[in-house]
């Protein structure tokens, strides 16, 4: 008995080497390959120059510059101050007269003039006047007037102005707005579409690996010494990795710029979060890779890939349209079997987590589906991987390849 136990052991560490040395052997390789290394300082530079101009656009002066002569400088300093509650960002100059004033317009200094008389005064522009400088104007100036009948009647105007914005309606919701709900959204749908993009990507770069070896007929030596379901896994734990790797350096990338530019705010994320999506990334890579996997070993060409790969990706792309479901109602009774469904949970259960509170059961038993799945899966792949990765040339049916022995 310990003699077959010591048999046991033995070729299950044999096992065990022999799937570490092809998950080795692929991550060299795409590591080494020209697709990895460009792509992804292709894809920083992008994000580089991206932020660069993002910050040039943000840095520039928008500022709108509004010209007021002597006779006009009182309606300045409330025009300026209603101009900011309004959301505009305005330069106040004082103009000389009205003749400096037109010139300046003319020449690109001004954008308005305000000439006239306070009770009366006239905007002069170059061709028309932006309807939110308007209102503001048209603002001062009633106010301006108000103020004059409140004083011609022998009221007080900062009374007056007092008890009118004393008056208002309170406002009381049954179900109170989260502030955090739009970032939140935001951060969901970032999560999403990029394990929806990373998923399909990778497990294209599985597909296109299979058909590489059996094109080079590398894969016949490579079974020589390795069983197919060894080759199958070795080579979706290693692109998987390489894949996984990508991502962080991109994402470091990403954030780098952010926190050096300040040109967008990024919600806070906890270091749970990032480690669940990272968990979801892993068993959403594995079941998809084995599909992308064994659909790849059915053809011999590289044109034949994207046709034999089309199921997984359809997956993938109404795993994303999806969210736009959950995103109405995330704890739905429609959300929450969804997101539990394997096919969907990578994308929307991670979509829900960023959006809601998820309880701990249902994402948990969302990942014991998602394992199981992946392992049911993997026991048909490795089927149709071992009885079609050595038939090169006309493309193998699917019955044949799960029947064939």
């Amino acid at each position: 008995m310990k003699a077959v136990r010591g048999g046991a052991g033995a070729g299950s560490d044999r096992t065990r080497s022999v799937v570490l040395l092809i998950i080795h052997r692929e991550i060299l390789m795409r590591l080494r390959s020209r697709v990895f290394r460009v792509g992804t300082v292709l894809i920083v530079a992008l994000m580089v120059v991206a932020a660069l101009i993002a910050s040039v656009v943000a840095g520039r002066n928008t500022s709108v510059q509004v010209g007021f002569v002597d006779s006009t400088a009182a309606l300045a300093q409330p025009f300026s101050a209603t101009a900011a509650a309004l959301g505009l960002d305005v330069t106040i100059v004082a103009v000389d007269d009205q003749a400096a004033g037109e010139n300046d317009i003319r020449d690109g200094g001004l954008d308005v003039l305000v000439d006239g008389s306070a009770t009366d005064p006239e905007a002069v522009v170059k061709e028309q006047l932006d309807p939110t400088i308007l209102a503001a104007l048209q603002a001062v100036v009633r106010q301006q007037a108000l103020e004059s009948q409140l004083r011609t009647a022998g009221l007080d105007p900062t009374a007056v102005e007092a008890r009118i914005a004393a008056a208002g309606v309170k406002i009381r919701g049954l179900e109170p707005v989260d502030p955090q709900r739009t970032p939140e959204i935001l951060v969901g749908f970032v999560v999403a579409y990029t394990l929806m993009m990373s998923l399909s990507f990778y497990g294209a770069y599985v597909a296109q690996g299979v058909v590489e070896e059996k094109t080079t007929r590398i894969v016949e030596i490579v079974l020589s010494t390795v069983r197919p379901s060894q080759l199958l896994t070795g080579k979706i734990v290693g692109i998987g990795l390489v894949g996984l790797l990508q991502l962080v350096i991109i994402a470091s990338a990403g954030f780098i710029l952010v926190a050096t530019t300040h040109i967008v705010t990024i919600p806070s994320v906890g270091a749970t979060a990032l480690a669940v999506d990272l968990i979801w990334f892993a068993l959403g890579f594995y079941l998809y890779a084995t599909l992308f996997a064994a659909s790849a070993s059915l053809v011999s060409r590289q044109e034949e890939v994207a046709g034999v790969t089309a199921p997984p990706v359809i997956l993938l792309i109404i795993a994303y349209i999806l969210v736009y479901t959950v995103v109405a109602d995330p704890s739905s009774v429609a959300s929450t079997v969804l997101s539990m469904l394997p096919p969907f949970a990578p994308v929307l259960m991670t979509f829900r987590m960023a959006t809601s509170d998820v309880p701990v059961w249902q994402v948990l038993l969302a990942m014991a589906l998602s394992v199981a799945t992946s392992l049911a899966i993997t026991a048909v792949a490795a089927r149709i991987y071992a009885n079609s990765i050595l038939r090169v040339g006309s493309r193998v049916r699917l019955i044949e390849a799960v029947r064939r022995r």
